[in-house]
């Protein structure tokens, strides 16, 4: 019996032996299949961290030109503004001398009339081509302008 019973725990220890090789099979290949996993992970990963990175220094790329290209336009533009505002300066000189030219012009009329209102009616000179006597009606004056080579006729 003895060596029944010796039997019989050999069988039971082969079978449990049996179990747990098969059970140790199992885990190791769910251990393989996690690590196998576990790798592919950290190669997606590794992967999309190299996509980023190019992604990453294509965008600075882009972002220097653009911000090389918004320096030469303000530049540009810096240029243009200087050169306005030195044609601004030119013009308002211009515009500054035709008005003291204006200026001195009406002044100068406004002698001139003053002159031919005091003037007697006898030292009225006419129109040119103006050759009837003055019966009745205002003769047409003419007045010389200075730096003038027409005659001009107030109202006229």
């Amino acid at each position: 019996m003895r060596d029944a019973a010796l039997a019989q725990a050999r069988a039971d220890f082969a079978l449990e032996l049996e179990k747990m090789r098969e059970d140790g099979q199992r885990s190791e290949a769910r251990l393989q299949a996690a690590e196998k996993r576990a790798l592919l992970e950290i190669e997606r990963e590794r992967a999309a961290a190299a996509r980023l990175q190019k992604d990453l220094v294509a965008a600075t790329r882009q972002l220097e030109l653009r911000d090389e290209t918004h320096r030469a336009e303000a530049e540009g533009l810096r240029t243009q503004l200087g050169d306005a505002r030195q044609e601004v300066g030119v013009l308002q000189g211009r515009l500054n001398s035709v008005e003291a030219t204006n200026v001195a012009l009406i002044r100068e009329i406004d002698a001139l009339r003053k002159q031919l209102a005091a003037a007697p009616a006898s030292t009225v000179v006419r129109a040119p081509g103006d050759r009837r006597p003055a019966k009745g009606r205002v003769a047409k004056l003419v007045v010389p302008l200075r730096n003038s080579h027409r005659t001009k006729v107030p109202g006229a």
